[in-house]
């Protein structure tokens, strides 16, 4: 059953993340440039935890897919540039953030990060 498959709790250990993840190549019959509304639940072991909504822009052409997001009275656009991956198989994120209003100046960020989002 459905459960069965994909819920199993008997001999199966949850990897929440691993560290071999590699982005599958894409199937052909799937459009690479688009653009989607999506709503999240965010969160970690840090203490992270907010539900945000946003818009997400994908371009295999540029190699590149950006997530807008809002939550909390905060703004952010965050671009994954997969054209530009690193040897380790991380990929460069270059976020804006617009906190605590789009009134004030916004910080720009920087992080090497591992794939959550398929680019296909």
């Amino acid at each position: 059953s459905f459960v069965t498959l994909f819920n199993r709790s008997i001999g199966f250990s949850q990897r929440l993340f691993a560290s071999d993840f590699r982005a599958p190549n894409p199937p052909n019959s799937i459009v690479a440039e688009y653009q989607a509304s999506y709503v999240q639940h965010k969160w970690d072991g840090t203490g992270i935890s907010h539900i945000g909504s946003g818009m997400i822009y994908a371009s295999l052409s540029l190699g590149r897919l950006r997530m807008d997001i809002t939550y909390g009275g905060v703004i952010s656009s965050s671009l994954f540039d997969y054209a530009n991956a690193n040897s380790d198989g991380t990929i460069p994120n270059y976020m804006y953030t617009f906190s605590p209003s789009t009134a004030t100046a916004g910080s720009c960020s920087y992080y090497n990060v591992t794939p959550a989002y398929p680019l296909f």
